[in-house]
């Protein structure tokens, strides 16, 4: 695996044209760049078109919100056809610390000997405000994979499978590695690979506590989704039971400290009902979003 040989691609949604033009110049000086546009209005995903374009990258546009896992399917297999050895998965939320994507594919192209076969390599994933310095430490499995950042050859893509598309947008990253380790491919974290990432708005909360606080629409994916993937066996059974009693909990937490009380209520309950109904296309999902 060398750099050029890696195709990062980047799900973009209503992205601030400068933060896309800073994202793809920061991951075009090591790899090839493909950008999926979900982008739901057709004048920021023509000036998106403009942007990636001018930079040199490759556009593909989806004509609307096709979800994530979907988004990322589709530059996967544009990347397959151009012959990329793996591919760099990147949100437009997140931005790479410098030497990230070198780190990152060390790992990859030489797995140790408690590492038999090719791995998926994730960074470390920081809070975009903080600025701690590099941490030191070897790579480590890790059970859950966050995908932002992420770097899978594409010998193991073969092996795994493509991303669940129907789960839309919440915990397809997660069901992905479990799956990979599933089939005996290890999640790797590299402490020297960092990434800088921001989830959701962050409210400060009494005693110095804080609570990450989603769109409202997202809690119906994150019900929705809960209750589709508990009866997959791939799915650990302690993070199953965990979530269980946490979605909930942050739910109520949510509800108690932030705004759109009732549109939040709404969307939590029609994701509980969609769940148990079975409802997992991007179709029945996106009347939501």
């Amino acid at each position: 695996m060398t750099l050029r040989t890696i195709a990062s691609i980047v799900v973009s949604y209503n992205t601030a044209p400068d933060r896309l033009r800073q994202l793809i110049e920061r991951l075009g000086t090591t790899t090839s760049v493909i950008v999926v546009d979900n982008s739901t209005q057709a004048s920021v995903a023509t000036q998106i078109e403009q942007i990636v374009q001018a930079a040199g990258a490759q556009y593909l546009g989806c004509n609307g919100n096709v979800g994530v896992g979907a988004a990322q399917n589709r530059g996967i297999a544009l990347a397959k056809t151009h012959g990329a050895s793996a591919v760099l998965l990147m949100d437009d939320d997140s931005m790479p610390d410098k030497g990230m994507v070198c780190a990152l594919a060390a790992v990859a192209a030489s797995p140790g000997s408690s590492s038999p076969c090719v791995v998926c390599a994730t960074p470390l994933a920081v809070d975009v405000v903080r600025t701690d310095p590099a941490p030191d430490g070897a790579p480590f499995p890790v059970r859950d994979m966050m995908s932002s950042g992420s770097l899978i050859p594409m010998a193991v893509l073969d092996t795994v499978g493509p991303f669940d598309e129907g789960l839309f947008v919440d915990l397809i990253d997660f069901d992905w590695g479990w799956r990979a380790q599933a089939r005996g491919v290890p999640i790797v974290k590299v402490p020297r690979a960092r990434l800088r990432h921001r989830l959701g708005d962050r409210k400060r909360l009494p005693f110095g506590l804080s609570l990450n606080v989603p769109s409202p629409v997202r809690h119906y994916y994150q019900a929705r989704n809960l209750i589709l993937v508990w009866p997959r066996h791939h799915v650990p059974a302690k993070w199953k039971w965990s979530r269980t009693l946490l979605t909930p909990t942050k739910f109520a937490m949510v509800l108690v400290f932030s705004d759109r009380r009732s549109e939040r209520i709404l969307h939590f309950i029609r994701g509980v009902v969609d769940g148990f109904h079975g409802a997992s296309t991007a179709v029945e999902a996106a009347r939501t979003a």
